[in-house]
């Protein structure tokens, strides 16, 4: 008996001996020994149904796989530099004035990553951020910031300083867009042809929004398209860059984050986001996607922080929704929204309690049209025929006034903005009257309270009932709360973090709260508009002593000018002081 219990191993086929051969026995009754008698095939009989037959087996076929991307099938005419030719077919001034100190580029080091915030970092707008590796550049974002009034006398907005890349235009692989609000897209249309035309990479609805604005600019099949798929969940390359565009909730569908790779640097730029597990239109909040991009060890995490100065969760779209439904319900004659024009769940949220209550919704203000079309069109915005109508003066007449739904334009006090115009008595076919019902379905953008303020006094004057955020939860922001980041920043656990989209006091709350949560101070990085921050191959930071001195630039009608220049400083001393 033998005690050991392994298993012998098969000999290989080639060292097996062969079987002995059986050899053939007599005969008996015709057959050979141990030999059945053939019989007849019998056909198989179904369980149920119609007899089997026999087929080959179907192939076992596997989902088809997204792209990443799809390039656009637009044919596009990019110009190979910015001709005399070139500038005059366009709408908007692209050439940008001499600095007054000299901004250069440094020279970066072998296997060195570097980031340089562009905008976004001094206020709120105008967020545009920079990353090169080796010889290649890569752009995330081009956004506006608002004209503040007496700070920039004259300019219809302000722009990012880009004169800093200009003689870098061919090492430029790429613009990325995170989502189509005008803080991140609204100044490409000046920066696109000064950077040399560099193509431009986002999500379908954020592509069709750029679309829009490029062709008023005179832009239109100047520029190569990309559109990506946040749900593809993989990486593509563009020059040394590895990149993965993800999908995050905001007030605007399609809003993503990006995660971007160089042999020295992992580097996940969030966009603006907030934690929604019950939107309106879009995907619920992917913790796990989040997570998964985040084992890949994350360097650098840049974190919005707009909304950082709220301790709490940001409101659900549910409850939103449940409040306008019971306005719009208890409303004894016609309904008017301010809203935003990009925040297409809201519109929605309308649309649906409109044909629950058999009410129609009238669209008012030009951005508001072309966003509802858009999204239409897409495929996002769903109702009934019928439903949603452009205002004019035939519709208003032919739609009893307890059944009108408005939505405009013009919740931020902007001065061309619908509500607005409506609270001057500017509009062509809305006047307020005592009955209606006007909801401000936003919150206040900071900058915005002088302006916001007049027009809700002006309304007031009409005797109709206002309801705003104060009195019912009649807005969901599109920013997480300090809770939201908090999540975040325990999901990601990066290296390094970065507070960004905010002014220094919001950044400083983000920093201040982290420092709460064990993060050493030295690893949260308070930059600058033009600061450079630098990883090297051992993915270790190296915090640049230089600063490339960027302007506050702005657009004055047909022409780009610096707010710091002696014209400017003579109009804020001709507001304030007057003249002689």
């Amino acid at each position: 008996v033998t005690t050991n219990t392994e298993t012998k191993k098969p000999l290989p086929p080639h060292t097996q001996k062969p079987r002995p051969q059986l050899k053939p026995t007599t005969p008996m009754n015709g057959l050979p020994r141990n030999t059945l008698p053939i019989r007849p095939p019998v056909p198989k009989k179904p369980l149920m149904g119609k007899p089997m037959i026999n087929r080959p087996m179907k192939r076992l076929e596997l989902p088809v796989e997204k792209p990443t991307f799809v390039p656009d099938a637009t044919p596009t005419e990019v110009p190979s530099q910015l001709s005399p030719a070139v500038i005059k077919s366009l709408n908007v001034p692209v050439i940008f004035p001499k600095a007054f100190e000299p901004q250069i580029l440094p020279k970066i080091e072998q296997n060195v990553t570097r980031m340089i915030p562009i905008g976004g970092l001094r206020t709120v707008g105008a967020n545009m951020t920079m990353f090169e590796h080796g010889e290649d550049i890569l752009i995330v974002d081009g956004g506006l910031e608002f004209a503040r009034g007496g700070a920039s006398p004259g300019f219809n907005y302000l722009l990012p300083d880009i004169r800093f890349l200009q003689p870098h235009l061919k090492r430029i692989k790429a613009m990325f867009i995170t989502h189509g609000h005008l803080d991140h897209i609204g100044a490409l249309k000046n920066l696109i042809p000064a950077l040399g035309f560099p193509p431009i990479y986002g999500s379908p609805f954020t592509i069709a929004m750029i679309k829009k604005g490029f062709e008023e600019a005179g832009l239109k099949n100047k520029v190569q398209f990309f559109t990506i798929n946040p749900d593809a969940g993989k990486m593509a390359n563009i020059g040394v860059f590895k990149y993965e565009f993800f999908r995050v909730n905001h007030s605007i569908p399609d809003s993503c984050g990006v995660y971007i790779e160089t042999p020295s640097a992992r580097i996940m730029h969030m966009g603006d986001y907030k934690i929604e597990f019950f939107p309106r239109i879009d995907k619920p909040a992917n913790l796990a996607n989040y997570a998964r991009i985040a084992s890949r060890g994350i360097d650098i995490l840049l974190q919005e922080t707009t909304n950082s100065s709220r301790q709490e969760w940001t409101t659900s779209e549910t409850k939103v929704s449940g409040e306008l439904k019971q306005i719009i319900q208890d409303a004894p004659e016609r309904v008017i929204i301010g809203n935003f024009s990009t925040l297409i769940s809201r519109i929605q949220d309308v649309v649906t309690i409109a044909e629950q209550l058999g009410r129609v919704v009238l669209i008012n203000g030009r951005s508001m049209v072309d966003c509802v079309a858009i999204t239409r069109e897409l495929g996002y915005l769903k109702c009934k025929e019928g439903t949603v109508k452009q205002l004019d003066q035939k519709t208003l007449e032919s739609v009893p006034e307890n059944k009108q739904i408005i939505i405009t334009t013009g919740a931020q006090g902007e001065e061309f903005g619908g509500l607005n115009n409506i609270s001057r008595g500017d509009h062509q076919t809305i006047s307020i009257k005592p009955r209606d019902t006007i909801v401000l379905s936003s919150s206040i953008i900071p900058g915005n309270e002088l302006a916001i303020s007049e027009m809700m006094n002006r309304l007031n004057r009409f005797g109709a009932k206002i309801i705003t955020i104060k009195e019912l939860e009649v807005h969901s922001g599109g920013h997480g709360g300090m809770a939201e980041q908090r999540v975040m920043l325990n999901l990601v656990q990066p290296k390094y973090l970065i507070p960004v989209h905010g002014d220094l006091t919001m950044r400083l709350t983000l920093k201040r709260e982290a420092i709460k949560m064990g993060w050493d101070p030295k690893n949260v990085l308070m930059l600058e508009d033009g600061s450079i921050v630098e990883l090297n191959e051992k993915h270790d930071l190296i915090f640049s002593q230089k600063k490339i001195p960027l302007e506050a630039l702005g657009v004055d009608g047909m022409s780009i000018g610096a707010l710091g220049c002696r014209s400017v400083k003579e109009r804020i001393q001709l507001g304030e002081e007057g003249v002689l």
